[in-house]
């Protein structure tokens, strides 16, 4: 609550998750639908890369066609240890909750770090 000098929050949407990254569907089954949204902190640098690899990561894994949940726990560590080593020599202080739902066909996966949630 209040006013805040610079806006460090971000998100994204990524309507056909799967077909996005050329993998494959079964005829007749949805694709995924991927939104997140990543509270900053100490500036934009963390809710950024996020926004732009968080997915990436998710899909990249080998169980996410298999296993969303375990690939979405992956994917939020590897997007944390990537965004450390990749601002380790800048010292930035930078850091993001975030808020991820995946949608595939009737179901909803959500995670989060922080205090980030999804009601």
């Amino acid at each position: 609550i209040g006013v805040r000098e610079v806006m460090e929050d971000t998100s994204v949407v990524v309507h056909y998750l799967r077909s996005l990254f050329g993998l494959p569907l079964c005829e007749g089954d949805p694709d995924d639908l991927f939104i997140g949204l990543f509270d900053g902190h100490a500036g934009r640098e963390a809710a950024e890369f996020a926004q732009h690899h968080l997915h990436y990561y998710l899909v990249h894994n080998p169980r996410y066609e298999v296993d969303p949940t375990v690939a979405l726990t992956e994917a939020f560590v590897k997007t944390d240890q990537q965004f450390l080593a990749n601002t380790a020599e800048s010292g930035s202080e930078a850091g993001t909750t975030a808020t991820v739902v995946i949608l595939r066909g009737s179901t909803l996966f959500v995670a989060n770090a922080g205090d980030a949630r999804a009601v």
